[in-house]
């Protein structure tokens, strides 16, 4: 599913949009059924997005940083986790579960922002450096 150029592009967007019906569909939960299927999903979204992410942090540093980028990624994960609990406790004993797994299902839609936003840049820039790799051949062959 990855590619060598860009591991992200891929499973990114379908990992949000698995993990936002996952937490939807829990949202709404009254039979085991649903359940196991909200469950799936999210699993899912879960199981595309994690490892993801991490290619991506990887693909942006350099190879004698990856060390410090794989601890700084987990630390990361480990926090969030840690702020997330506590944060969506707050939530669940305010409002419902319910709500609180709908709230939750926010953060898929905002990583699918930031991923079309992110791609588009990086699309962007990739074709300013080409151009410019173009107009510097061009020179080197006319002169």
């Amino acid at each position: 599913m990855f590619d060598a150029k860009r591991p992200y592009r891929r499973p990114s967007f379908p990992g949000a949009v698995f993990s936002f019906i996952g937490l939807i569909l829990i949202s709404y939960t009254e039979s085991l059924p649903l359940l196991i299927l909200s469950g799936l999903f999210y699993g899912v979204g879960y199981g595309a997005i994690q490892p993801t992410l991490q290619a991506w942090m990887l693909q942006m540093t350099p190879p004698k940083d990856h060390g410090t980028a794989n601890g700084l990624y987990y630390n990361a994960l480990d926090l969030g986790v840690a702020i997330g609990s506590m944060l969506l406790g707050i939530i669940a004993s305010a409002t419902s579960y319910g709500s609180m797994y709908r709230i939750s299902s926010l953060a898929m839609v905002l990583l699918a922002i930031l991923y079309i936003v992110t791609v588009a840049a990086m699309a962007k820039s990739n074709k300013k450096t080409a151009l410019a790799q173009s107009e510097a051949r061009t020179k080197e062959l006319s002169a």
